[in-house]
């Protein structure tokens, strides 16, 4: 069973690396990246993922709130 991942990040770099794993990963599926947690609220109901890999220290709202 395939684990459909979500990455909310600000930093570019980092954020194309954690998706980089997640491609690579035999038992995981890359869903869709987000670089705040304002976008990420606003498309995630329409994109749900089993699990969200969340920044905590976001510009604007950040990834605890």
């Amino acid at each position: 069973m395939q684990t459909l991942v979500s990455i909310v990040e600000d930093h570019a770099p980092l954020r194309q690396i954690l998706a980089e794993w997640i491609e690579q990963a035999a038992d995981m599926t890359l869903g869709r990246t987000y670089p705040d947690a304002e976008t990420a609220l606003a498309h995630l109901p329409q994109n749900p993922a089993d699990v969200v890999l969340m920044d905590i220290n976001l510009p604007g709202q950040n990834g605890i709130e």
